[in-house]
């Protein structure tokens, strides 16, 4: 996949400019609590399909053009909720995110679900972009699904929420189970070409809406504390 230009991105937070700490600026006050970031994928496993008996996925890239932190409540004097906006390119398989997030300092508080929106920041214009090897009747077929879909919403919560602690970083991890992509979905009148399966815009389009669908519900949020550390 050819190299994509990294963009610049503003991170606001209820209308501040939150600056990411880096080892020439320590930015950590007593009264901030700090999260980091990771989008991550699960890429390769057996599936329970009627038609799908296995996935593996060699790239998958996301376009982000906004990430919310929504706060348990959001009543009159609780922590409002937070917004990172991009456009951001994550690769899913490698785990990395291009501008990087890094860790922001935000409100201390507790927060409910992280929410996310879609754009067409990838390469020829598209929004999400998978590529891989699906096997049907035991026989291997490359594949790539991809849309240019702009602001289509991912919303992940954790039941218990995420504690953001004064003088803590939370490590928040959105990871996409991408062996379920295919779960549930009956191939059997996909079009194939001669090389393989295209499900997109313009080819398959019926099974591209059903792969968005299922991309918005595999995906979970994970997260752990860890004690500020200076020289980050």
């Amino acid at each position: 996949m050819r190299t994509l230009n990294k963009i610049v991105v503003i991170l606001m937070a209820a209308g501040l400019v939150f600056s990411a700490c880096n080892k020439e600026n320590d930015l950590t006050p007593a009264d901030q609590g700090g999260v980091k970031l990771t989008f991550k994928a699960i890429t390769s496993g057996t599936l329970k399909s009627a038609t799908v008996g296995s996935a593996e996925i060699t790239e998958a890239w996301l376009g982000v053009e906004k990430i919310k932190f929504k706060p348990l409540t959001e009543e009159k004097g609780q922590t409002d909720k937070i917004v990172f906006t991009g456009p951001y390119i994550a690769d899913l398989a490698a785990g990395t995110t291009t501008p990087e997030i890094d860790w922001t300092q935000i409100e201390p508080g507790l927060y409910k679900e992280v929410e996310f929106e879609s754009e067409s920041v990838l390469e020829n214009e598209q929004s999400v972009l998978i590529r891989g090897t699906i096997t049907l009747n035991d026989l291997p077929y490359p594949f790539e699904f991809s849309t240019g879909d702009n602001g289509f919403s991912f919303e992940v919560e954790n039941e218990e929420g995420i504690m953001i602690e004064e003088g803590k970083i939370a490590d928040v991890m959105v990871l996409f189970d991408l062996t379920l992509l295919f779960g549930e979905i009956d191939l059997t009148d996909a079009v194939a070409g001669e090389n393989g399966y295209l499900f997109n815009d313009e080819v398959n389009n019926d099974y591209t809406e059903l792969l968005k669908e299922n991309l918005k519900e595999l995906c979970k949020l994970k997260f752990e504390e860890e004690e500020e550390d200076d020289e980050d």
